[in-house]
């Protein structure tokens, strides 16, 4: 089973991949550069195997249920604070 992936991500993925922490990122539309990454990738893949570890780490941590369920459920509780309403009060509209 493979622990870790390969990532090359455009400047429009920056909530999800950190470049040079989580993945490698490329200028949109410039070849040279994404030309750049791939043999950076090529000639360093012990740095790759780093970055696909993190990534994985960041998905387990991030992007799992459970931690979906704890960040919606925060959300939810912080608002409900700052509102002074409870969930039924929020529930009815006036």
């Amino acid at each position: 089973m493979r622990t870790s992936g390969d990532c090359f991500a455009d400047r429009s993925l920056t909530e999800i991949i950190a470049d040079g922490a989580t993945g490698l990122q490329v200028l949109p539309g410039d070849a040279q550069d994404l030309a750049a990454k791939i043999a950076f990738a090529w000639e360093h893949p012990e740095i790759l195997e780093l970055l696909g570890r993190a990534a994985r780490a960041e998905f387990e941590q991030k992007y799992q249920a459970s931690s979906n369920y704890e960040m919606l459920m925060h959300v939810y509780e912080t608002a409900m604070g700052a509102s002074g309403k409870g969930p039924a009060e929020l529930a009815t509209p006036g």
